[in-house]
């Protein structure tokens, strides 16, 4: 699409202005770049290797395997309904600012509140899930190097990722 002056406006940047608002921020992801923020945030080895040892000591293989084809069900469902959203109303805010655009004019406000908290939160949960899996798997890798097992302080200062002198390899 072109303006007036002779600029070039890509559809995104068009929506936005019919929507009132100006583009700010780049959209210019590589593929190394969105693999990079999509590895970090779904961390796809981490789960599966903490999530699998949960499934197999509380449900068994049946259910290891199904609940990962549920799961995948459910994120590929909530998956297609956001892309429907971002298709018809782009924007640099993201799940607060459809909720906002979504909701009621009276709970507007609300569900944009509670979108971004429960998105932050969630964020914080997964990186605190990710790196708790991290310090598990040290763990198994220092009991498999020096046949003692880490007190859950000692874990725990492993988690929080202040080794302690205990953990030296002197």
């Amino acid at each position: 699409m072109e303006t007036g002056n002779g600029k070039v406006v890509d559809s995104g940047e068009a929506r936005l202005r019919a929507l009132g608002y100006k583009q700010e921020l780049r959209r210019d992801f590589n593929l190394f770049t969105n693999s990079a923020i999509s590895f970090s945030i779904i961390s796809i080895l981490t789960g599966i290797t903490s999530s699998f040892g949960i499934a197999y000591n509380n449900g068994g293989p049946v259910s290891a395997i199904w609940g990962w084809v549920w799961a995948s069900i459910m994120t590929m469902t909530v998956g297609i309904a956001m892309a429907e959203i971002v298709s018809s109303l782009p924007s640099s805010g993201g799940p607060y600012f459809w909720s906002a655009e979504l909701a009621t004019r009276r709970w507007s406000p609300l569900a944009a509140w509670m979108t971004g908290w429960f998105n932050l939160l969630g964020q914080a949960a997964v990186t605190a899930g990710i790196d708790f899996a991290l310090a598990a798997h040290i763990q198994g890798m220092w009991v498999l190097a020096n046949g003692y097992v880490l007190s859950q302080k000692e874990l725990l200062a492993v988690y929080a990722g202040e080794p302690r002198p205990s953990l030296s390899c002197s």
